[in-house]
């Protein structure tokens, strides 16, 4: 028998140890970690001072990109002799990290897909693979690889049929959607697949659930549960690496489809329905926006996204009054922590994209006012399902006011970063409205990778000769060069070069000579 003695480091030092690594990370972001190193409830803890900090007015100062950043700067490591660098990340105690992780996992929806890909990447390989920390990272990898629509597993033809039947089952039963906090215990329905990884023959279990939205940590060690749009509860049954998928997150999904309307509305139960005609009492029939939300509120958030079309429907929220519609918002974020991304973008969508799109006039000071709040407290949702759409056609002065208002007054730059990326996927006619969004855009500083340069310097090239007269085309083109010139790649300045051959304003030679300054 081969034993093996390893000599642990002194609590002193992997306090100091500790104590290094956070000095080095954020600042605004130190209440985290503070709340994470609580005794008794760190993820509860954790998830307390997200809600203060990140989800009201203050949240201006969080940045995930830089905690997800400082997370993975490498460290050097004396590994028996050889000095290996590590994220510095993993140098923190096991306990730790599980923590943490499943903290970001909580808020995934908050964060970039791209941001969470670079940070698996860079943990994954240097991590320990029969540890539970990475699993959570599979987990998280695995959800990035979700939303691109690819996967590592399939179930099989029997789990996936259990699995249909199960969903059809659960959906007509009212009580697994009641609201977190009413749920009954006994009512936690699952089905167990037993995944085997063909190439080290360990396993895991997956029980996929279906309920209201939330995560915790078992109070076993070695059991997670993360009950929510993924569904899974994981109970390592040998230390192993673990390989898994999850399956498309419906909070995340761009597109949703909108159900059919039958006769009885069939995906409502009577109770859902009473709620909901209370909304509709407290909404349409209210002349005050500041009255108190009333308890059958908790429907939004204990209902599929699928019900809340219908729900949306019923209660004809594209024709909302203005003060009906100021109300449903603010009784809307009084949810913010605690509703899905899937179930908010329903709502926006049909609170503000029908009266958006067939805006005439100038908008109303209640309508202007509900959707820079509403865009504040739900940036992304808001941008997928009604700013974006409302650029795909004509854009009047009266869109342009308002879209304008939110760019420049409420949204923060990586959120501008994300309108600029989401409308780049599919851009609508390039006029001088367009022109105007994007000099809005470019002018705050956002922070763009090299597809996205890429990207937008492709639309303005496909352009350049229908808009070699335009000054408004020529001014965007001079500021993008001077924003964005340090970092372009050769080829993107050559597309520039391009631009300006075939431009014909008097703002022709001051790009001309930018760029040739650049290729110097």
């Amino acid at each position: 028998m081969c034993i093996i003695r390893i000599q642990k480091k002194p609590a002193s030092i992997r306090q100091k140890n500790m104590a290094q690594i956070f000095r080095s990370l954020p600042r605004p972001w130190f209440g985290l970690f503070e709340a994470l190193n609580d005794n008794n409830d760190p993820v509860g803890a954790a998830n307390i001072w997200y809600q203060k900090n990140v989800m009201s007015k203050t949240r201006t100062r969080i940045d995930w990109c830089s905690l997800l950043h400082s997370l993975s700067i490498e460290k050097p490591v004396d590994s028996e002799g050889m000095l290996q660098f590590t994220p510095q990340f993993l140098l923190l105690p096991e306990s730790f990290q599980k923590n943490c992780l499943t903290f970001i996992l909580h808020h995934r929806g908050d964060v970039e897909p791209d941001l969470l890909k670079d940070f698996t990447g860079a943990l994954l390989p240097k991590g320990t693979p029969d540890s539970w920390p990475s699993v959570l990272l599979r987990i998280l990898f695995c959800y990035v690889q979700g939303i691109g629509g690819s996967s590592t597993y399939a179930f099989s033809t029997e789990s996936g049929e259990r699995l249909a039947s199960l969903y059809q089952k659960l959906e007509t039963e009212s009580a697994l959607y009641c609201p977190l906090w009413n749920r009954p215990q006994a009512q936690s329905h699952h089905i167990t697949n037993q995944v085997d990884d063909a190439k080290t023959g360990d396993s895991l279990e997956t029980d996929v659930m279906l309920g209201a939205v939330s995560m915790e940590i078992d109070s076993q060690p070695d059991c997670i549960v993360l009950d929510g749009d993924d569904k899974i509860m994981l109970s390592q049954t040998q230390t192993c690496e673990v390989s898994i998928s999850v399956n498309k997150d419906p909070g995340d999904s761009e597109e949703m489809e909108s159900p059919e309307l039958q006769d009885n509305h069939p995906l409502l139960d009577a109770s859902t329905l009473e709620r909901v005609e209370d909304l509709q009492r407290c909404w349409c029939n209210s002349s005050m926006t500041s009255c108190d939300p009333p308890s059958s509120i908790s429907v939004l958030t204990s209902v599929t996204p699928h019900q809340m079309s219908v729900i949306c429907q019923q209660l004809g929220m594209h024709m909302f009054t203005d003060v009906a519609m100021a109300t449903a918002c603010r009784h809307l974020s009084t949810l913010s922590d605690i509703i899905s991304f899937a179930n908010c973008s329903v709502i926006l969508e049909q609170l503000f994209l029908y009266k958006l799109q067939n805006l005439s006039d100038s908008a109303s000071r209640l309508f202007t006012t509900a959707m820079l709040e509403m865009a504040e407290e739900f940036p992304k949702q808001l941008i997928d399902v009604v700013l974006v759409p409302c650029t795909g056609g004509s854009l009047g002065q009266s869109q342009m006011e308002i879209l304008c208002r939110v760019l420049n007054e409420v949204l923060l730059p990586e959120n501008r970063t994300y309108f600029l990326r989401k409308t780049l996927v599919n851009p609508g006619p390039i006029n001088d409205s367009m022109l105007a969004l994007f000099q809005v855009i470019i002018s705050s500083k956002i922070d763009v990778n090299g597809e996205i340069l890429e990207q937008y310097l492709t639309l303005l090239e496909k352009v350049s000769q229908e808009m070699q007269n335009s000054q408004k085309y020529g001014k965007l083109v001079l500021l993008s060069v001077q924003r964005y010139g340090k970092q372009m790649s050769h080829g993107q300045l050559c597309i520039l070069e391009s631009i300006a051959a075939c431009h014909q304003t008097f703002l022709k030679k001051s790009i001309k000579a930018t760029v040739t300054r650049l290729q110097k």
